[in-house]
């Protein structure tokens, strides 16, 4: 019995080596490929990659163009560079090959706006890159200025979040780093902006959104030989829509959105726990005796105590939160007929922010109207208008945080509930809402900040 398991087993062994070495015999067997690779004008192409397709076996063409590859059976060669189309090869019986590459014309003859004039793309040697907002999902954002369109779009730019509604986005935003160091934020980093052709000394604030047609970034030191000095930082041109069709095409954009806290400070309510903290500090700071039986009283001011006793508990980081919408509402018209091209819109933004009269709002209208004399001589005319309301005092975030939560927003004098108390808490900590537009009353009882403020 085991002796002829021990000849199955030998049987079943044979026959595995004949298989693998049929399949070795029955391999296509390898072979040398070469090749040229040349563009439209038979220039050669160097640094192309040419890779077996499905594989990870490939090389790249030397500064001749050529290349030298080994293939196994009927292959197809991927030969890619930057700049050109993409190309296929299916290898025949031959050995060499010559392969010509197309350029994407629709990337290299795209015109740039840069400085007072435009070039195409393949002209230029600086880092350029263009961003296209008229007719994109960009133009449906939500976007109350039009440096957001930039961030996340165009390497090397960040725009960081703006904390209040219509704050100037420039004061924050670099072009790949910062240049200068500006810790009180004066705008030292900001980058020159340019608005069809001409330097632009207001905020980007003061534009419409809606009427951004294209924005270009002009990156490095080549911008200085047009603007100097001034585009240490880099330099964005920005440039408005225009007529384009024949009749008179009316657009009209409204948008609604809410904001709210990326990452709103948790604060502490558990009113036990901020107890026992309080008291062992009071403890380590020697203002109690070690030892000594737990006792609020102790730790707690007048006023703290008479809310705790009325089960006041205030998370002041809420009361000074408000609901934050933006609408942006817009009608804009264009057209071009015989030799005149024009383009009216006006536009309403209105910004509320997180903060407790937070607010912005702005009115914006551009006219553009350009007529064509002769070949050679072209008028146009173009009008702004901007109005802006960002007034209002927001309350002290500082203050917020610092508030203990065992405090009143309004006072608890009889006669006086509409006032607020400039110290709710009885300690050196300022009401944040000392300086809003509300009254600031007596604070439980005493006689300070009776008159309105």
């Amino acid at each position: 019995m085991i002796a002829k398991t021990c000849k199955g087993v030998e049987l079943w062994l044979l026959l595995m080596l004949l298989v693998t070495y049929g399949n070795l015999f029955a391999q296509a067997p390898t072979r040398t490929v070469t090749g040229i690779v040349v563009t439209e004008s038979s220039q050669p192409v160097s640094g192309a990659s040419v890779l077996v397709k499905g594989t990870s076996k490939g090389t790249v063409t030397d500064s001749l163009g050529a290349f030298r590859l080994q293939v196994s059976g009927q292959a197809i060669l991927e030969i890619s560079i930057v700049g050109y189309a993409r190309q296929n090869l299916t290898l025949t019986g031959s050995s060499t090959y010559r392969v010509i590459l197309k350029e994407l014309q629709n990337k290299l003859d795209e015109v740039v706006v840069i400085g007072y004039g435009t070039a195409k793309r393949k002209d230029i040697t600086g880092s350029v890159q263009t961003v296209d907002i008229e007719n994109t999902p960009i133009a449906n954002l939500s976007n109350t200025n039009a440096l957001q369109a930039l961030s996340g779009t165009v390497a090397g730019i960040i725009v960081n979040p703006q904390s209040k509604a219509g704050q100037d986005p420039l004061s924050t935003m670099t072009i790949r780093g910062d240049n200068a160091i500006d810790p009180s934020g004066s705008g030292l980093n900001r980058p020159l902006i340019v608005v069809d052709d001409i330097i632009f000394n207001g905020t980007l604030n003061q534009l419409n959104m809606q009427d951004v047609a294209t924005m270009t970034v002009l990156k490095d030191a080549s911008s200085a030989a047009i603007y100097g000095s001034r585009s240490a930082n880099g330099v964005i041109l920005i440039t408005t829509k225009r007529g384009k069709s024949g009749k008179p095409v009316f657009t009209v954009n409204s948008s609604y959105a809410a904001q709210n806290w990326s990452r709103k400070p948790e604060m502490q309510m558990d009113i036990d726990k901020l107890l026992k903290v309080r008291w062992d500090y009071f403890v380590d700071a020697g203002r109690i005796p070690v030892g000594t039986a737990f006792n609020r009283s102790l730790i707690l001011t007048t006023q703290e105590a008479e809310a705790y006793d009325k089960g006041i508990r205030t998370n002041w980081l809420d009361e000074i939160t408000q609901y934050a919408p933006i609408q942006n509402h817009n009608v804009s018209v264009a057209g071009n007929s015989n030799n005149i091209n024009y383009y009216i819109s006006t536009g309403l933004l209105d910004q509320t922010g997180v903060i407790a009269n937070d607010h912005f709002k702005k009115v914006t209208f551009l006219a553009k109207i350009e007529t064509k004399i002769n070949e050679y001589i072209t008028l146009g005319v173009k009008g702004n208008y901007y109005s802006a309301d960002n007034s209002g005092l927001s309350p002290s975030m500082q203050s917020a945080t610092w508030m203990s939560p065992l405090s009143s927003t309004k006072t608890l004098v009889p006669g006086y509930e509409d006032w607020i108390p400039s110290n709710p808490s009885g300690s050196s900590a300022r009401n944040p809402y000392v300086g809003f537009d509300r009254q600031v009353g007596p604070a439980y009882g005493s006689d300070e900040n009776k008159a309105q403020n």
